[in-house]
């Protein structure tokens, strides 16, 4: 099952951070506790501009995810799913996805953070 979305952001970035004070998760909605590093987002989408925050172990799912698609055949495109879509419930069901607890997620996240640091240290 490929994700397909009819619109998408026309301006999107995010990087790691690391929490100066708690947070909620946008996707699980569970707290992203002080000092745990976790993805900010920000963008405009369909005209309106937003920003959320997303913790290590829903982003390791959603690159999981990602992986998984393109096993299965969908383009680069079409294997990034919304966490906030409500399908991905029913698709984590079907393919037995067990998600990935907060200690995954933040080596996940450090490691991210790590490729950033050393990317703008390359471009400088």
């Amino acid at each position: 099952m490929c994700f397909f979305y009819d619109e998408c952001c026309s301006v999107y970035g995010e990087e790691t951070r690391r929490a100066r004070k708690p947070h909620k998760c946008e996707h699980c909605r569970k707290q992203i506790e002080k000092g745990h590093r976790y993805i900010y987002a920000h963008g405009i989408f369909d005209n309106h501009a937003f920003d959320l925050k997303c913790c290590g172990a829903c982003q390791l799912d959603r690159f999981r995810i990602h992986l998984t698609e393109i096993g299965e055949g969908c383009s680069w495109s079409e294997s990034w799913a919304d966490m906030s879509d409500p399908e991905i419930d029913d698709w984590m069901e079907s393919h037995e996805f067990e998600r990935s607890s907060q200690d995954f997620g933040q080596l996940y996240l450090a490691h991210q953070a790590m490729r950033e640091a050393l990317t703008k240290q390359g471009a400088a």
